[in-house]
């Protein structure tokens, strides 16, 4: 058998050789491990890296900090195939260190996250796995490391260009937020009940549902709207927040994304609607201004129920609980609105192309519509 060979067996074998031998026998084969971490071959080290979680446990928190971290740290910085066995334990590996370097260690979560145009960047599942990562690690920080760190993780996998990594990220952003209101909420309720007219600094919750709305909910990009209402949805699933909370933070956002002009974000907001409980359904949220009517849950659902969209009347009808499994849908509409949009899309191609013949800076359209169409028909009028 080869040298390569040998070594790579050695790597794999490795933590059942130490488990067999037990944590007071650690000092014996710590230089041989430190060896084979530092071996020339890539899979010597891949195999190391995917079983270093397994070292940890074995040989206890003092010696995982003082000789399994800087083997991490080196592999931080490895080629793609060692950083992924990392990744794929962060949370088990984690756990095994102690207390004190395990909250300095949150400081080195960012630099799993790609930034660049690297392979680690350009494999969504890479990031889909950091952020399942990132789910386990919370609950193992204080609300100081998470309003540091975690949360700015979260806000900006939930911004990924791939819908599974923002649906992971969701999780997150509901967790951060649970943990937030779970530890300000007393402050919150008796600084609403305070009769004192100055005003008070913003609380960590306060900033980071400022950050979720302005970032998602009150944004162009439709995808970023609709993973607001996604959050929203994910906070009521796992009762992240009581209604009461809910209420104060999220509906009145939540609600005004009811007019939304794309379907996919009303749909999201019908099925986060349909999750709200009787104590708020009936509950005003805003004044509407085009009816002079207190906003409520059923109203919002009833406009949504009338929806030119039959996707979105659908969805708002079952949240009220108004449809059954075998509803006959009528696809007849749903025709006559697709060549609706067909003709109107032909249009603007129309004018796209008369735009690229007069680029007259005031330009009559239907005036000149015949003439246009003759030249590019080639015709003399």
């Amino acid at each position: 058998m080869m040298d390569s060979d040998i070594n790579r067996h050695c790597a794999h074998n490795f933590p059942a050789v130490a488990y067999t031998l037990g944590r007071a026998n650690w000092p014996q084969l710590r230089d041989t491990y430190n060896k084979l971490a530092t071996d020339d071959q890539l899979r010597v080290r891949v195999s190391i890296a995917n079983s270093i979680h397994e070292m940890a446990a074995i040989v206890g928190a003092r010696h995982t900090d003082d000789d399994l971290l800087p083997v991490f740290h080196a592999y931080r910085e490895d080629a793609f195939e060692v950083r992924v066995g990392l990744l794929k334990h962060l949370f088990e590996f984690y756990r095994c260190l102690s207390p004190e370097t395990r909250k300095g260690m949150i400081d080195a979560l960012p630099q799993f996250m790609p930034m660049d145009n690297s392979m680690l960047n350009g494999n969504w599942r890479y990031r889909h796995e950091f952020a399942k990562q990132c789910n386990k690690l919370c609950e193992m920080y204080g609300i100081e490391e998470i309003n540091r760190t975690m949360s700015a993780i979260a806000l900006t996998l939930a911004n990924d260009r791939v819908s599974e990594v923002r649906k992971e990220a969701v999780h997150l952003l509901s967790q951060i937020l649970a943990r937030l209101v779970d530890h300000e909420w007393a402050d919150l309720t008796s600084k609403q009940e305070s009769s004192v007219d100055s005003p008070s600094p913003a609380t960590l919750t306060e900033l980071f549902v400022h950050d979720l709305v302005s970032g998602f909910a009150n944004t162009q990009k439709w995808t970023r709207r609709q993973t607001f209402a996604y959050v929203c949805e994910r906070v009521l699933l796992d009762h992240a927040l009581s209604m009461e909370q809910f209420r104060y933070f999220l509906l009145p956002h939540l609600i005004a994304m009811a007019d939304d002009s794309v379907v996919n974000v009303r749909i999201a907001v019908c099925r986060a609607l349909s999750l709200c409980d009787s104590s708020v359904q009936s509950h005003a949220i805003a004044s509407d201004s085009r009816r002079l009517s207190p906003l409520t849950v059923e109203t919002v659902l009833e406009r949504l129920a009338a929806d030119p969209d039959m996707d979105v009347a659908r969805a708002a009808r079952q949240a009220m609980g108004q449809t059954v499994g075998n509803e006959t849908v009528d696809v007849s509409m749903r025709g006559f609105r697709i060549r609706e949009k067909e003709n109107a899309f032909l249009d603007v191609q129309l004018v796209d192309n008369y735009e690229e013949d007069d680029m007259s800076l005031c330009s009559d359209y239907t005036s000149s519509e015949t003439p246009t169409r003759n030249k590019q028909m080639g015709l003399s009028e």
